[in-house]
């Protein structure tokens, strides 16, 4: 059996790693990232899930460069909570075969392990990979003709993979709109991954994170002695070269960056950051935003909006479809270690709630029920709330 080293510092994201990986993997843990190079000095290690958020790190092209350097060379999978661009890009540049975001989903995590796990079989992902040919993907969704990950039997939720299959038929810009957790980067993912670009990287990208110092060389790259500092490279739009590039968050990209984002979409070109040069992006842009778009034109151009929203699809609440709470809760359940289920009077306890944090929210309730309720096979409604704390019942009896 193949070995993993997880290195993180947050537990409970560890106890969910193990808990996903635990049957195909032999899975070690370190909390800190000397530990674990000590622990790569002296033992033998596959596959190595490397928060990149950790604390201590030095660096994150420094902190992969360190694992990669490990006598046994392991393969390495980056990880963070809502990383940005640029520590996705400095990460695989560094020898980072795979990334994935936290809070983990279990499908997402197992992907980015497979990856990494094909290209150790397959000899890939030696130092001299590192650089701009590397790729810099986060992930290229795989979907089945007729399969789908958003998950849901409720009318709208047929409606929406409907408009799904058509939106991807084309090749024009999507606008998805939706409360946080609803599912619109999954959303975004299936129409890449049906449409002809298919085979072409899936670049997200999180506007929100993006500093406003940094979005327009973020998005457009830079070159050399464009300020202090600054090196050649590649931006997003040419990272995602005959893909998709998804803007996460795009109701928060600040104006100037709206300008030379509205300039882009028209031309299908822009030009570097230090540079005169304009290059051509062969590029789709799918982009999703929760924030009030059409109500603040102070805030996002009008004209920009107009682009963006060629086609609109309309991610619905979790509360807009409480019979599709049971499917879901299964499905995540059934994603960590296969061996609890869950009672009915679990579900209809969440059924009866208003789900703020949505599909999300649900997620991780349900993993972390797992990991926190007794060893029982079944997790009962009492488990539930228990590891939501005391609160959650009064304020569920409040709300719903």
């Amino acid at each position: 059996m193949k070995t993993l080293l997880l290195v993180d510092a947050d537990r409970a994201a560890s106890a969910v790693a193990r808990a996903v990986l635990a049957g195909s993997y032999s899975v070690y843990e370190r909390a800190a990232l000397d530990d674990a190079l000590a622990f790569l000095s002296t033992d033998h290690v596959d596959l190595v899930l490397l928060d990149l958020a950790e604390p201590t790190l030095k660096g994150h092209a420094n902190a992969v460069a360190s694992v990669l350097a490990s006598p046994c060379r392991p393969r390495v999978v980056g990880a963070a909570d809502q990383p940005r661009p640029s520590l996705i890009v400095g990460a695989v540049k560094a020898g980072a075969l795979s990334f994935v975001g936290k809070p983990y989903v279990a499908e997402d995590l197992v992907k980015a392990v497979r990856e990494a796990a094909v290209a150790l079989v397959a000899g890939v992902g030696d130092a001299g990979l590192a650089g701009e040919s590397a790729r810099y993907s986060v992930a290229r969704p795989e979907t089945k003709k007729d399969a789908s990950r958003l998950l849901g039997s409720s009318p709208i939720m047929n409606s929406i993979r409907g408009s799904i299959q058509r939106f991807a038929s084309c090749d024009e810009a999507v606008l998805i709109l939706g409360e946080t957790g609803t599912g619109k980067e999954l959303a975004a993912q299936e129409i890449h991954a049906r449409s002809s670009r298919k085979d072409k990287p899936f670049m997200p990208v999180d506007c929100a994170a993006l500093p406003e110092s940094l979005a327009e060389s973020e998005l457009f790259g830079t070159v050399k002695g464009a300020f202090t500092g600054s090196v050649s490279r590649m931006g997003l739009f040419e990272a995602a070269k005959g893909g998709t590039l998804f803007l996460d968050e795009v109701g928060e990209l600040p104006l100037p960056v709206q300008a030379k984002l509205l300039r882009t979409l028209e031309s299908r070109c822009g030009c570097r950051v230090g540079s005169v040069e304009q290059i051509r992006y062969d590029v789709r842009v799918v982009s999703a935003t929760n924030a009030p778009v059409y109500e603040d034109p102070s805030r996002f151009r009008p004209e920009l909006l107009n682009r963006l929203n060629t086609l609109v699809l309309k991610m619905p609440p979790l509360r807009a479809r409480p019979e599709d709470i049971g499917e879901l809760a299964r499905q995540f359940l059934a994603g960590l270690d296969g061996r609890k289920s869950l009672h009915d009077d679990a579900i209809r306890s969440m059924e009866a709630w208003h789900w703020p944090g949505n599909v999300r929210e649900l997620r991780n309730v349900i993993h972390r029920a797992a990991i926190l309720s007794p060893e029982s096979a079944t997790i009962r409604a009492a488990d539930i709330e228990t590891q939501l704390g005391s609160s959650w019942g009064s304020m569920q009896r409040r709300l719903c």
